[in-house]
């Protein structure tokens, strides 16, 4: 008998799974959840990893991002009748990082649920209310319910990233809601702007940081209060006050590329030990920069000089 599944997606050119990957749904296996890592690729070392500790995996096309992921690995479930005896289903992505001092977040309540509402990590406003997709946690009333499974039944993942995240993201907390199901955000977005307003933020990243370093941060956070929630990413914008209030994962685009440019949460790891070096290595995926590219004139006087030397010769 299987009472809980968590479906995780997972997306790697090379096919491996990411040291921090595998903490993290060994972690899960503890808690015992039955895990099914549904995936484009998989190479054989990852392949007998996830026979090793009892791992199931899927391969699928490459379509539709996550929720192409989470419709394949619960068509499968579904055909297999895993779903019989299930009382709590995770969805997860592998986009996330766990910070190493779990014990100190919200996992445990989100590994816990709730029997009559579906938990996510943050909320959102924008383009439209809902839970950030990269991991929910759904309780059995609801993905044994009629407007669940004709989600997903219905939901094309064969058209634009846009798309889906309007039609899956976007629209998977609207058929919730719409259907008279709660949903809850263990941090959401109105709390944590809240708390990036509290002395108790402010002194905590006070003790953090040193002084010129702290008023960077404090400074962002003022240069964001005039704008409204609908138009902010709370898990990048907010990611310092998350992080206080005990959020457990971190996504890997900021980590990256930081668009919004956002403090970095590498300037605590000196102090607090959220993230391991090496399992970063595995994990991030830098952005390509492009290598500075000599001038017009440059190219010239290059050009004179091997045309001088040539002459000397």
């Amino acid at each position: 008998m299987i009472s809980n599944i968590a479906i995780v997606s997972h997306y790697s050119e090379l096919g491996h799974i990411q040291d921090c990957l595998k903490r993290m749904l060994l972690k899960l296996r503890l808690e015992n959840w039955h895990i099914l890592l549904v995936t484009t690729f998989i190479n054989a070392e990852s392949k007998d990893w996830c026979i090793l500790e009892k791992i199931d995996f899927l391969l699928r096309a490459n379509q539709g991002r996550d929720f192409g992921a989470f419709q394949a690995g619960l068509r499968h479930y579904q055909k297999l009748k895993l779903f019989v005896d299930c009382k709590s289903l995770i969805l997860l992505n592998d986009s996330v990082y766990l910070r190493r001092d779990t014990h100190l977040t919200s996992w445990d309540d989100f590994l816990k649920g709730d029997s009559d509402s579906v938990i996510g990590i943050t909320d959102s406003f924008q383009n439209g209310y809902h839970l950030q997709s990269y991991a929910l946690n759904i309780p059995e009333i609801v993905f044994n319910s009629h407007c669940w499974l004709n989600f997903w039944k219905n939901l094309d993942i064969t058209t634009s990233r846009e798309i889906i995240i309007q039609d899956g993201e976007i629209g998977l907390s609207a058929m919730l809601l719409n259907s008279g199901f709660r949903i809850r955000a263990l941090h959401s977005i109105l709390a944590t702007r809240r708390l990036a307003a509290s002395t108790q933020f402010n002194d905590w990243m006070r003790e953090q940081l040193a002084y010129n370093y702290c008023q960077v941060v404090i400074e962002y956070f003022h240069s964001i209060t005039c704008m409204s929630s609908c138009f902010l990413n709370p898990s990048h914008q907010l990611l310092f006050p998350l992080l206080f209030d005990g959020l457990p994962l971190v996504k890997r685009d900021l980590l990256e590329s930081n668009s919004s440019r956002a403090p970095d949460p590498f300037l605590l790891a000196g102090s607090i030990d959220w993230f391991d070096n090496d399992e970063l290595v595995t994990f991030l995926k830098p952005p390509i920069v492009q290598f500075k590219q000599p001038s017009f004139i440059q190219k010239i006087l290059k050009s004179l000089y091997n045309r001088s030397i040539r002459l000397q010769r």
